[in-house]
């Protein structure tokens, strides 16, 4: 059973660690992840892989699970450049996936909206 979590983006804190514990103080023991709640960008061009150790050992000290990860990015934006860009900052969270032990990666559909 996966439990109620929270989103780690509700807690802004230092570090993944102090993230993690706010999740696991508010008496939680599931989260879905967001990599804006680490100081890089919701969607991050880059992720180091000192950023990718921080979070695994925040998750190691404070035994909270990270059920998903949220790579939303607008994947209907009339602009191809925009949802190529969108797509290839998904596939750099997703190849982290795996070290983080996360089975789920969060998107939407995205709108046709230029303005949303």
């Amino acid at each position: 059973m996966t439990g109620i979590g929270v989103f780690t983006k509700t807690f802004e804190r230092d570090s993944a660690k102090d993230v993690l514990l706010a999740v696991k103080n508010y008496g939680f023991e599931v989260a879905h992840f967001n990599f804006a709640s680490v100081g890089l960008e919701a969607m991050p061009e880059d992720i180091p892989p000192a950023v990718i150790q921080e979070i695994r050992s925040a998750i190691d000290e404070t035994s909270i699970r990270l059920v998903g990860v949220s790579a939303t990015f607008n994947m209907a934006y009339p602009d191809p450049k925009v949802r190529e860009e969108g797509i290839r900052r998904f596939k750099k969270i997703a190849t982290v996936c795996p070290e983080l032990q996360v089975p789920l990666i969060s998107l939407c559909s995205g709108s046709r909206n230029r303005q949303d």
